[in-house]
């Protein structure tokens, strides 16, 4: 009997059962005897595994006898997949690439890690020197949906870092518990609306985003800037603009790909951008930008976060901008990036200072001085949007000042 070993360290990987199933492989050689580990065996029927999560298989030695063996010494297994989309890593954070699996001497298995970059069906295979081949199946899937928090009241008090600069009143806070925040309109009071200030054609449809249990999901945004719900509905709008304060999301998407140039993000653009004004400020809360920029990367087709302050100037019909030379975060140790995570952003009279589960990941200098000193005469409007065929998930979002 062939035992599957796969496993779920860290919510990596939701099996719905553990199986016991028989495989037969080549015939064993004829000069194997029953103690000598003539076979490599791992799980044989399909797996689905969540696109961008990262699940462990345990690869395991078999003597001809069918019995789990130990090696005499050291034995390296060489692993493949189909055709270039399945990663595989070395280590559980599945960080560090590898196509190799050590089993040390006087064991009888060794870890392997393997995460899809995109959906289909795959087939693994596993060989060592004196070892039988052995494959199976695996099968890429959509992410499944995000554990919300479900109906929630608005926080009582401020996250430690907001309280400490001053920032302790609450003015501006969704739970998403129902559509009744969001505009169908453009029109009326409202945390939300659709109106895209750089391209109107291209707003987010009702069909491109829902709220279930106490999250905002914005499907697929098509506007090519990330553009899929802000806090203001014109040029001219009097309300949804901030000046100063901790700005805070709890969010989360799965690290995919990028298709037509947006990309997940929770940001923050100056009302005197939309008006012609020069220069004006772009604060960026977080971005999930597509593949390995440098720093906080996932896979392949992963993504690099990003926390970025621009100051943008135009001139005869075009713009250029500045922005700090490092915009990418020193993230928590073992971030997962499946998971939700809280995203927030401190900016002050001097600074900015970007949070990541509240503690602090990157600081940059701003107001006179400084290269961005537009932000501090600018009033910002916030925006929740992602790329096409990405989903993001808001759980909430929260300004305090």
């Amino acid at each position: 009997m062939k035992h599957l070993f796969f496993q779920n360290p860290k919510n990596y990987l939701v099996i719905a059962a553990f199986l016991c199933v028989y495989v037969s492989h080549n015939a064993i050689p004829a000069h194997a005897a029953a103690s000598v580990a003539t076979r490599l065996e791992f799980a044989s029927t399909v797996q689905t595994i969540p696109l961008g999560a990262c699940s462990v298989v345990k690869i395991a030695t078999a003597s001809g006898s069918m019995q789990l063996a130990a090696v005499a010494a050291p034995t390296t297994v060489t692993v493949s997949g189909g055709n270039g989309n399945l990663e595989f890593f070395s280590n559980a954070a599945c960080t560090v690439r590898n196509a190799e699996v050590v089993i040390p001497a006087s064991q009888n298995f060794g870890n392997l890690f393997v995460s899809g970059s995109k959906e289909g069906s795959y087939v693994l295979s596993v060989k060592a020197p004196g070892y039988n081949a052995a494959t199976q199946n695996v099968v890429i899937s959509a992410p499944p949906p995000p554990a919300c928090s479900g109906s929630q009241a608005a926080p009582a008090a401020p996250p430690a870092q907001a309280g400490a600069a001053g920032f302790k009143n609450l003015v501006f806070d969704d739970e998403f518990n129902s559509t009744s925040t969001i505009s169908p309109n453009n029109s009326g009071t409202f945390n939300w609306y659709t109106y895209n200030p750089y391209t109107a054609s291209a707003e987010l449809n009702k069909n491109e985003m829902e709220v279930n249990n106490g999250c905002l999901t914005i499907l697929t945004d098509l506007s090519g800037y990330s553009d899929g719900l802000t806090t203001i509905h014109s040029t001219s709008a009097t309300s949804g603009t901030f000046q100063h304060g901790y700005f805070e999301a709890r969010m989360q998407f799965y690290p995919a790909g990028s298709e037509g140039g947006a990309w997940p993000a929770f940001w923050s653009y100056a009302l005197e951008g939309v008006q012609g004004a020069s220069p004006f400020a772009e604060l960026d809360f977080v971005e999930a930008y597509p593949g390995g920029k440098g720093g906080a990367t996932s896979g392949n087709n992963g993504v690099t976060l990003l926390t970025t302050v621009h100051q943008w100037t135009s001139s005869k019909g075009s713009s250029s901008s500045v922005q700090q030379p490092n915009d990418v975060p020193a993230l928590p140790e073992n971030f997962n990036f499946d998971a939700f995570h809280i995203y927030g952003c401190l900016w002050t009279k001097d600074s900015v200072t970007w949070y990541i589960d509240n503690q602090p990941v990157m600081t940059v200098a701003t107001g006179p001085g400084t290269k961005f000193n537009a932000l501090e005469q600018d009033h910002m409007f916030l925006v929740l949007g992602t790329g096409k065929n990405w989903p993001a998930t808001y759980d909430y979002v929260h300004v305090w000042q």
